[in-house]
């Protein structure tokens, strides 16, 4: 069967203002339901679509599903509710689809750069765009941001992506301490107001102070003079792709995707906070992320793993056996227990229930849970609503 790409992006974009649309409590249990972990791998496919085989397969095998839990969601809306939703349909089609322009922001002199990084959690109005590598894997992020405020964000890594507030925490723990290229877009009124219809499914509940993300940005000014100089005619502004001529929605997913094929004019970098410090918000960064800060990196990582494998020898150490272990037989230790838990029902959600099942908290789970994943025993998995699941790698017997 041939798919119509764009014609399936429109659907699942119809499908997220379905979403808007329904009462808390239907939206509750779709979200809980096979369905929508369809829905949710269909679109991760579908927006990272490469013509691949095994995507195409994928595919082929549920779209129709996806469709058919469009259509069952629709029986549970009022039919003035359905009414008014093919109306307003029927008249975007018939309109001539206004895309946002977007402003790309350059500066001209450290002075300028200073005055508009203030401005950003001031009076900005727009987007960002991150990507870079987090451990040798590429990552994509976009924040939109009202006023200073973050009021929406996407998050791609390792092929999955995550929306809202799961991506704000997201964008926090994988990004601290790590660079890569950031592009910024102002948009007017007009702009904004397409941007918050188009991307639904990013919006956060409750909007997050810009300031509160920790990011340190410079541009790259010694490059910028080292090009002048050789230029003899003053830095030029950076000729940005048209990457805002979306066919058929402004989609931050791809428009995250997008600058990482340009050259950025600023970098960014993810640490600590220190509001009301400017100083702490400009960090420099070299233009590319070199074998050093890539070396950086796995050290980065390698001293978190050292932390988790010490807490977890600390836990054995003060942990007793419960019984009395016979000859030969194996001391269960509580990563043993979750990984038991995983086998036993193929998928468990990280919970208050599994939480006081192991007797610890769900951050630690969720640790835990890492270092399974790490030696592919298990994957862990972050829906767009609810929480966290964890889920048994198959092995090649099953699989077959």
């Amino acid at each position: 069967m041939e798919v119509n790409m764009d014609l399936l992006k429109e659907v699942l974009g119809i499908m997220d203002d379905l979403l808007e649309k329904l009462p808390e409590d239907v939206i509750d249990e779709f979200s809980r339901s096979e369905d929508f972990e369809r829905y949710e791998k269909l679109y991760t496919v579908v927006n990272e679509y490469t013509g691949k085989p095994k995507q195409k397969e994928y595919i082929d095998k549920n779209v129709k599903s996806v469709l058919s839990t469009i259509d069952n969601l629709l029986k549970k809306l009022p039919e003035d509710v359905i009414d008014e939703f093919s109306r307003s349909k029927q008249r975007e089609m018939g309109k001539k689809k206004v895309l946002p322009k977007g402003k790309p922001i350059t500066v001209r002199s450290e002075e300028e750069f200073l005055e508009t990084c203030k401005g950003l959690t001031r009076d900005f109005r727009g987007s960002m765009f991150l990507s870079g590598d987090v451990g040798g894997e590429r990552y994509f992020a976009s924040l939109l941001i009202d006023k200073g405020d973050i009021i929406g964000s996407t998050f791609e890594f390792r092929g999955l992506i995550t929306f809202r507030e799961r991506a704000i925490d997201e964008i926090k723990s994988k990004l601290k301490g790590s660079s890569g290229i950031l592009n910024i877009f102002e948009f007017d009124e007009e702009d904004m107001k397409l941007a918050r219809e188009k991307n639904k499914s990013a919006l956060l509940k409750n909007s997050v102070p810009l300031s509160s993300m920790g990011m340190k940005i410079k541009p790259l000014m010694e490059k910028w003079v080292k090009e002048r100089e050789a230029r003899k005619e003053g830095p030029r502004p950076i000729k940005i792709p048209e990457i805002f001529k979306v066919e058929k929605k402004f989609n931050l997913i791809e428009l995250a995707r997008g600058p990482d094929k340009i050259r950025g004019i600023e970098k960014m970098e993810l640490g600590k906070v220190d509001i009301g410090e400017m100083k702490n918000l400009l960090k420099g960064m070299e233009s590319k992320v070199g074998d050093r800060k890539i070396e950086e990196l796995r050290r980065i990582k390698e001293e978190r793993e050292r932390k988790i494998a010490e807490r977890l020898t600390k836990i054995k150490r003060r942990e007793p056996p419960r019984e009395a272990i016979k000859e030969g037989e194996k001391v269960k230790t509580p990563i043993d227990r979750l990984y038991s838990l995983v086998k036993k029902y193929k998928r468990i959600k990280i919970d208050d229930r599994l939480a006081h099942t192991l007797g610890v908290n769900k951050p630690q789970i969720e640790e835990w849970a890492v270092i399974l994943e790490e030696h592919d025993l298990i994957e862990l998995h972050y829906p767009t609503i609810g929480e966290p699941e964890i889920r048994i790698v198959k092995d090649e017997t099953e699989k077959s």
